[in-house]
């Protein structure tokens, strides 16, 4: 027993340098040496599994820790120890068990004079993991409770999970502007040297958690990049290297980095599986999302199954894959009920489901129905301006506009909508908006701005391999790529791909004015008279 001592003393020396790796493995040996058996040396154990992503052993040992806690009389310890308990069953979905460890620490609590923990009990089971049960207001109450305790105790970490728990609690309620005001100042608030590192990573996760859910994608990306700066400084952190590799996705895919997302996606899901399924749950039906941008509908539903299956709502994305289908009546009635079931805090998802009922209501050509969804839309700007709505609203009221026949209307907010997209570095939203904007300009007679925005919006869309998210209504309903030869499928793709004549006929073999009768041909079969005309078919009907 003595010579194996020193395997224990090395896994304490790394668990005291937070060197998790190092910690889990000398722990493992002492394991299997048999000296595993302090409560102490238990929850270090744990710890260090649970940073490098072993969340089912780091569990079991904090069982183990925490009825040793209660034989040696260790109340408030054993409380803390049931409180991760229940934290690690909640994150995988799992209520029953983590509502019962929950309690369990709740009623240990009881019996010992208030401290900081009483607090940490207290954000979990009154504000993070209520907000979908109790009201709004009953999460806020209980968050500015926990601001009062933070007040009874010096404890800096506890203060800031109150200021993070009441700005949280705040935005949920409704109270957007309040709300973030106190997650800026949380933010400059956070000092990851003097704070235990996992309330740091909470801290980070649940202000990205907000931004996300307002839209407010300066924010997204200015906390994103200080998690990931804290997280380059630690040696393992599975969890919230995890949820931020979601949150790098999702700018990623704003920003039009496609071929990045799906990678750092199935990372992501493969590294939280028994960590956390709700963010699982995110990474696929973001992998949904991006699908369906690509005409992948089938990928599409995948993803969005999967997303459902781990709790998280498939709408929008799933709507717009039965509008995709043909289906406009199914996808109106399942946006309508995701907008029934959605919290009033979740201002970008609403936003969201409201651009994709325009979409819907135009598609079914019910323009009243359009008009009110936009009108809604437009009325949730005011709740805050810095988010990604101000733009969204202002692309779809253009699209109600020009359904409704007054292009004159569309022109101001299509204008601002698209300045605003590209400032905001969102090439998709852009190019979407400018096809609209394009339509708007040719209706007024602007033939010179008209094809300035669609040649701009094409290269996108092709670079992308994308399909614009509105139909493009004033092209010619007798377009059938179905009567296309597959030599005049070929000639079309390479076309669309940027080849002049002679590099395609050199390309297939042909003769240059081979090339030109196959495109003579495929222009009146597509309704199209130009080059640009036929690229932008091909780019909207997935041919390239």
């Amino acid at each position: 027993m003595a010579t194996a001592r020193p395997v224990l003393d090395t896994a304490r020396a790394a668990y005291r340098a937070g060197d998790w790796p190092a910690a889990r493995e000398a722990f493992a040996r002492a394991t299997q040496d048999g000296l595993l058996t302090a409560p102490d040396d238990l929850l270090a154990a744990a710890q260090a599994h649970w940073w490098c992503g072993r969340a089912g052993e780091s569990v079991r040992l904090v069982a183990r820790a925490h009825r040793l806690l209660l034989d040696a009389g260790r109340i408030e310890e054993a409380a803390v120890a049931a409180l991760d308990v229940a934290v690690y069953h909640l994150l995988l979905g799992q209520l029953p068990l983590g509502s019962g460890w929950m309690n369990r620490a709740d009623r240990l609590l009881r019996a010992v004079p208030e401290s900081p923990v009483h607090g940490y009990v207290a954000f979990y089971r009154d504000v993070e993991y209520n907000l979908a049960q109790a009201s709004p207001q009953d999460v806020l109450a209980a968050a500015r409770d926990l601001v009062a305790l933070s007040r009874r105790h010096a404890d800096r970490t506890l203060a800031l999970v109150a200021l993070v728990a009441e700005g949280y609690a705040l935005v949920g309620a409704g109270q957007v502007r309040q709300g973030m005001t106190l997650l800026d100042e949380a933010m400059v608030s956070l000092d990851a040297a003097s704070m235990a590192p996992e309330w740091v990573g909470n801290t980070f996760c649940l202000a990205m958690e907000v931004a996300e859910q307002v839209g407010d994608v300066a924010r997204m990306r200015l906390w994103l990049a200080d998690a990931e700066e804290w997280l380059d400084s630690l040696p393992a952190a599975v969890l919230f290297s995890g949820a931020c590799r979601v949150h790098r996705a999702r700018i990623w895919q704003l920003a039009g980095e496609w071929e990045r997302v799906e990678p750092a996606l199935e990372q992501a899901c493969r590294e939280l599986r028994e960590l956390c399924q709700e963010t699982v749950g995110a990474a696929w039906s973001l992998r949904g999302d991006l699908r369906l941008l690509t005409g992948d509908r089938a990928g599409a539903e995948t993803a969005f199954a999967e997303a459902h299956r781990r709790g998280a709502d498939p709408h929008p994305g799933l709507a717009l894959v039965q509008l995709d289908r043909g289906d406009v009546a199914a996808a109106g009635a399942a946006v309508r009920t995701a907008m029934m079931a959605l919290p009033d805090g979740h201002l970008h998802h609403r936003a969201r489901l409201l651009a994709a009922a325009v979409r819907i209501a135009c598609a079914a050509g019910d323009i009243p129905e359009a008009e009110r969804r936009s009108d809604q839309l437009t009325q949730l700007v005011r709740v805050w301006p810095q988010s990604l709505v101000v733009p969204l609203a202002g692309t779809t009221a253009g699209a109600v506009a020009l359904a409704r026949g007054v292009p004159a209307d569309a022109l101001s907010p299509l204008q601002a909508a698209c300045r605003r997209w590209r400032e905001l570095g969102a090439p998709y939203e852009a190019a979407c908006t400018g096809k609209l904007l394009a339509r708007c300009y040719r209706a007024l007679g602007d033939r010179v701005s008209a094809e300035l925005e669609e040649r701009s919006a094409v290269e996108v869309l092709h670079r992308l391999r994308a399909r614009p998210a509105w139909p493009d209504d004033d092209a010619p309903a007798a377009r059938n790529q179905a009567e296309l030869t597959a030599r005049e499928g070929e000639v079309l793709r390479l076309l669309a791909d940027g080849l002049p004549n002679a590099d395609i006929a050199a390309t297939l073999t042909i003769s240059r004015r081979t090339v030109e009768r196959h495109l003579s041909n495929l222009y009146p079969k597509l309704g199209v008279r130009s080059r640009a005309a036929a690229t932008r078919y091909a780019v909207e009907h997935r041919l390239v």
